[in-house]
């Protein structure tokens, strides 16, 4: 792949799925076939500045790989809180080329080689901003802010920019999103209110239903108290009757 640049070279074999990270590519070879994937060279970790090493923890990861990062034998809760202490003590050590930086810099590497080849046609700085808006505007920021943050030819002006665009499309995201959970807990309250009317209603209609059935059966034990009644007086009037008959012939 000639992109006019200096490359590094990432060998692994690609599948329809990628076993180690979970996410399709959009090539067509077969599960067994052997292919070079040519990322543009690019700025590792420890070289960034540490003040956007955990934005790049918190967005670039998912919850799971940043559950799997290790921190020593330090033993934390689960909870956000504990999570961003446990980010925010990874996010010091990533200042230094260690074990955990190579393997957080090959890990996003990886999971992003296709957003570093897209970034990888830029020539200039202003190159890498159209292609970083056009990924807001798609909405394809996880990869598109590893790609920028680590671009040889980001400098320090628009990386600042990138960081600070980021930290207003994240506010204006927790704002839509504690509005929606309001609006949320606002239907669940209305929900649970109807549920509690349907919930009455239902019993209104089984009281009124056992009543009911109550009353029938009442009412078939006097029907049949009234029919035993009406057969003992028939029985009554036939013997009487031929006892008359009898009386005459006599």
């Amino acid at each position: 792949m000639a992109l006019g640049i200096n490359c590094i070279r990432i060998r692994g074999v690609l599948k329809n799925v990628n076993p180690n990270f979970g996410y399709s590519l959009p090539m067509n070879i077969t599960n067994t076939a052997q292919k070079v994937i040519e990322v543009p060279t690019h700025t590792p970790i420890w070289e960034i500045p540490s003040r956007y090493h955990l934005s790049i923890l918190g967005l670039c990861l998912s919850e799971s790989e940043q559950l799997r990062l290790s921190t020593g034998t330090t033993v934390l809760k689960p909870g956000p809180y504990c999570r961003l202490k446990k980010l925010s003590s990874i996010a010091v050590a990533l200042s230094f080329r260690s074990r955990m930086s190579k393997e957080l810099q090959e890990l996003l590497d990886r999971k992003y080689r296709l957003s570093l080849v897209r970034f990888g046609y830029a020539k200039t700085s202003e190159d890498l901003e159209k292609i970083w808006n056009s990924c807001m505007d798609g909405g394809e920021i996880r990869g598109a802010y590893w790609s920028i943050m680590t671009h040889t030819l980001t400098t320090s002006e628009l990386q600042e920019k990138v960081y600070q665009q980021l930290n207003i499309f994240s506010l204006q995201n927790c704002c839509i999103h504690l509005q929606e959970k309001k609006r949320s807990c606002e239907l669940q309250k209305k929900l649970h209110l109807k549920d509690q009317v349907i919930a009455a209603r239902e019993r209104q209609h089984n009281k009124s239903v056992c009543h009911y059935c109550s009353q029938i059966s009442e009412l078939k034990t006097e029907l049949f108290l009234a029919e035993h009644k009406v057969s003992k007086m028939e029985r009554t009037l036939k013997l009487v009757a031929y006892r008359d008959n009898m009386a005459k012939i006599d």
